[in-house]
């Protein structure tokens, strides 16, 4: 079997293979990962097809990175981020970090990348969840003190932040498709 570094250097030849194989072993990857994180499995189709055509347009350059499945990651992160700018998000975030130091660190994002992401999965959380959630975690305010302000039952609020907190715990678990 071929490895990453291997196909990645027939790739830079031109090696249509290289690239057949590229896309067979990362578009799903790709595809789970843009589907839980914009919830549309027409973008996540787009998205993914986008990154692949970009990784033949740029196969010459792709060929010289070490962790494939970093560059990828990378790749599909910025284009979601991209497109969630473009849908009037305005979320902060840096271009270009290298995310890994070595291979022994493939399962680690830097904190600030990681914000980003929860933050986007907060974003896409129903409205209330979302509202109920933010009050809790950033405005410290009680389940009570929340369930007053929003007159609903505590345990109303204890249901949404339940949901919420499997909502990041979901992001978290995206990341493993790529490692």
């Amino acid at each position: 079997m071929i490895n990453d570094k291997e196909l990645l250097n027939e790739l830079g030849k031109g090696e249509l293979s290289a690239y057949d194989s590229l896309y067979v072993t990362y578009s799903a990857r790709v595809r789970e990962f843009a589907f839980r994180l914009t919830k549309n499995m027409e973008e996540a189709e787009d998205i993914t097809h986008n990154i692949f055509l970009k990784v033949w347009e740029e196969k010459e350059e792709i060929s010289k990175v070490d962790s494939f499945k970093s560059y990828l990651f990378t790749m599909t992160k910025n284009l979601i981020f991209n497109s969630f700018k473009k849908n009037n998000l305005k979320l902060k975030y840096k271009q270009s970090v290298n995310y890994f130091q070595n291979e022994e660190m493939d399962s680690h994002i830097y904190a600030n990348d990681l914000d980003i992401l929860i933050a986007l999965a907060i974003e896409k959380m129903p409205e209330e969840r979302k509202q109920i959630f933010k009050m809790s975690r950033y405005e410290e305010m009680s389940y009570k003190e929340i369930a007053d302000k929003l007159t609903i039952s505590p345990k109303t609020v204890q249901y949404h932040i339940s949901h919420a907190l499997s909502d990041l715990r979901k992001v978290m678990t995206l990341i493993s498709i790529f490692f």
